[in-house]
């Protein structure tokens, strides 16, 4: 389709999975954007059906207007693709011409720079593991979710935001997801490995959405997981609602794949997206974690709440446990423990701390989780 809607001396290529560079003639950057908007409309009315669902197709275009100032193919790549980017968080479908004026270049050079980083500490070795406790609401037991921080020039940790950000637009998270898993399974393994059981029920780590649709990651996860003490029944991968609803056909695989080994799979920031349970329904899901910005504003927003209440309902039909997001409060905690949510995660019961700190127990300052229960109420210590 895209070879045909190319004029004489105008090339098509694939550069990535889902990623498309086009070398199209015109004089100016109006005359660009029709030719832009007709091969968005040609892939627009395609679609395709898979069992007895049909899908829409899309794309979004960045495009930079070729002049005598282009000294190399490399820095036109570079700013088409950051283009891209912009239309891709302008709600997809969208164009974009990159721009030379200040607000963009900057922004352009941000990403060129954390690209920069996130190269530096794969190579020297500056990423850290952090967690958090999630804890369950009535006091029995607790997971811990593994998080990525990141070691500055002045040698503070930082959060990895920017890190992430930059990895996923240029392809590198995988390197990461597999640096930390390598690493978690690592921090675990002298534990099993004594027969002992960390005070954990499982440990969660985040995958992302790349990396779930790469077989070559899931195989070499596959392989960390074969060459440990750790059983797999210990292990909780996470994946956002989005990435599973933007990509089910890699999500079902590897969910599956990795669910037939023993790990357990959690559903992360569900609700951000108001998607229905419809299309995940199928998948072998374990657990389900309802999105901060739904959680926190239940007491205040009566929809949010509603659609809280709505989740935990299913979810419970469903099998799963819940975990709302973002709890930050006594109110809070009591509000989701009435309505059965299973687990509770924020900075009102767990603190964001390197990984050992949670190993060898020595959190500070740990709060008293108030249980509220059906018809008393309970105090249990979070140890």
């Amino acid at each position: 389709l895209l070879e045909r809607s190319m004029a004489e001396g105008e090339f098509a290529a694939r550069i990535g999975g889902d990623e498309f560079a086009f070398l199209l003639s015109a004089k100016d950057s109006s005359a660009l954007v029709v030719k832009a908007r007709e091969i968005v409309k040609k892939i627009g009315q395609m679609g395709f059906v898979s069992g007895d669902k049909s899908f829409r197709t899309g794309a979004s275009v960045g495009f930079v207007l070729l002049t005598r100032d282009h000294k190399d193919v490399d820095t036109a790549f570079k700013q088409a693709d950051i283009a891209c980017y912009v239309a891709k968080n302008s709600g997809g479908r969208q164009l974009y011409e990159y721009s030379q004026d200040a607000e963009f270049a900057r922004n352009y050079d941000d990403q060129l720079d954390w690209l920069a980083r996130v190269e530096d500490a794969l190579e020297n070795d500056r990423f850290r593991l952090y967690a958090q406790e999630i804890c369950s609401t009535n006091g029995v037991h607790k997971h811990l979710e593994v998080l990525l921080s990141y070691r500055d020039d002045s040698g503070d940790y930082i959060g990895p935001s920017g890190i992430i950000s930059a990895a996923e637009r240029y392809g590198l998270m995988p390197e990461i997801d597999l640096w930390v898993v390598q690493n978690a399974l690592d921090a675990f393994c002298d534990i099993f490995a004594r027969g002992e059981r960390p005070r954990y029920k499982n440990v969660c780590i985040n995958l992302s959405a790349i990396t779930i649709s790469r077989e070559e990651a899931i195989d070499e996860i596959v392989q960390m997981l074969d060459h440990t003490y750790v059983p797999a029944e210990f292990i909780c991968f996470e994946i956002t609602e989005t990435a599973a609803l933007n990509a089910m056909l890699p999500v079902d695989r590897f969910v599956r794949r990795l669910s037939s080994r023993g790990c357990k799979i959690a559903l992360d920031d569900f609700g951000a997206g108001f998607s229905s349970f419809t299309a995940l329904r199928d998948l072998p899901i374990d657990m389900m974690k309802v999105d901060g910005a739904l959680v926190k504003d239940l007491n205040r927003d009566p929809l949010s709440r509603v659609v809280v209440e709505g989740i935990v309902r299913v979810a419970q039909k469903m099998g799963m446990s819940t975990v709302a997001e973002w709890v930050e409060n006594q109110e809070l905690l009591d509000s989701i423990t009435e309505m059965g949510v299973d687990y509770a995660q924020g900075f009102y019961l767990s603190k964001r701390l390197p990984l050992h700190y949670y190993l060898e127990g020595c959190t500070p300052e740990r709060p008293y989780l108030q249980v509220v229960g059906s018809d008393q109420s309970v105090s249990a210590e979070i140890a």
